[in-house]
């Protein structure tokens, strides 16, 4: 494999990277303490946490195991995800495409975005770093909103709302995954809006220069 084979992959694995390895994980260890950590202040945490082994598995194989779990689970929430936006807008209450995340009236995006690769591959690469970093939004979002159902069903099902009074866990959780919930949005309509200014000012600045060289010639 040459350089230019290597440096064609870069891209996709960035994108990888930070549209699903990173949020899947962020997911992966909120939903984990969200679940398991008041049932262990209730001391009810299962039999199989509470009799773990004294061998663990190398660190290697865990983060492997971790990475590949991570990659997993942000393919799923951020098919939900679409799918939640693709029913929104097919019923009217919502402008949003799923794909893009912008309001695209005029369906000319991809258009747009392909002539952009294809004319200036740096710019390119910066417009996939934002649609992969709209994509870790998508995938935040549900990852935290699931966690929230999940913490309020255990608060819910606790007989004795033991880890509830422990120094206002349950309300503590709750705040900050709300807020997490808040400032994920916030990050989704930045990075929107930061696509939809790229992508024109790039593609109306490349026409103009396609312009300038046909009548040079």
């Amino acid at each position: 494999m040459n350089g230019t084979n290597i440096g064609a992959w870069i891209p996709q694995l960035f994108f990888d990277l930070i549209a699903r390895v990173i949020p899947g994980f962020v997911t992966l260890c909120t939903f984990l303490f969200v679940y398991f950590y008041p049932l262990k202040l209730c001391n009810k945490q299962p039999i199989w946490l509470r009799n773990m082994p004294d061998g663990y598995p190398p660190t290697i194989i865990l983060v492997g195991v971790g990475l590949v779990v991570s990659y997993i689970i942000s393919i799923i929430l951020g098919g939900l995800c679409l799918l939640f936006l693709s029913v929104a807008k097919k019923i009217g209450i919502s402008k949003i495409d799923p794909e893009t995340g912008l309001s695209d009236p005029n369906g000319d995006f991809l258009e747009k975005y392909n002539y952009i690769k294809l004319k200036d591959t740096a710019a390119g690469n910066r417009i996939t770093k934002l649609k992969a970093e709209i994509h870790m939004t998508y995938v935040l979002i549900m990852g935290f909103i699931i966690s929230l159902i999940v913490n309020y069903m255990s608060y819910a099902s606790s007989n004795n709302f033991c880890y509830a009074s422990s120094n206002n866990l349950f309300r503590y959780i709750l705040y900050v995954l709300l807020f997490a919930i808040v400032g994920s949005f916030g990050i989704f309509f930045h990075c929107t809006n930061c696509l939809d200014r790229t992508v024109n000012n790039v593609y109306d600045l490349l026409q103009k220069m396609e312009e300038e060289k046909v009548k040079k010639e």
